[in-house]
């Protein structure tokens, strides 16, 4: 024990928390997907709205709900806007894949 090189010892733990990480990156992308997308079916084109609001509006939310807002917001996490893309490009994408999850594709 006295000749373990200090370098050993930290590497097992580095492992473990690299380990860890890509478990719980590859959950919570497993759980957007299966439990989080599915909760848009039969409510595309209100949270399709509500999101354009989100993205073109400074205070989207006056005299409605927030919880529709908070929800609808959850897709610019789930399915994040790339670099180049415009609004109009990244609301036809979430539709459609939004679409895609519903009709089990």
């Amino acid at each position: 024990m006295a000749n373990e090189s200090p370098s050993f010892s930290v590497v097992k733990p580095v492992l473990v928390v690299l380990a860890l990480m890509l478990m719980i990156s590859i959950m919570a992308s497993w759980y957007g997907e299966n439990v989080n997308m599915p909760r848009y079916c039969g409510k595309e084109e209100r949270t399709i709205e509500i999101l354009r609001k989100i993205l073109t509006t400074k205070n989207p939310v006056v005299n409605e709900s927030r919880r529709e807002y908070i929800i609808a917001s959850k897709l610019l996490f789930l399915k994040p806007k790339y670099n180049q893309e415009d609004i109009q490009g990244y609301l036809v994408r979430v539709e459609e894949s939004i679409r895609k999850e519903c009709n089990g594709e």
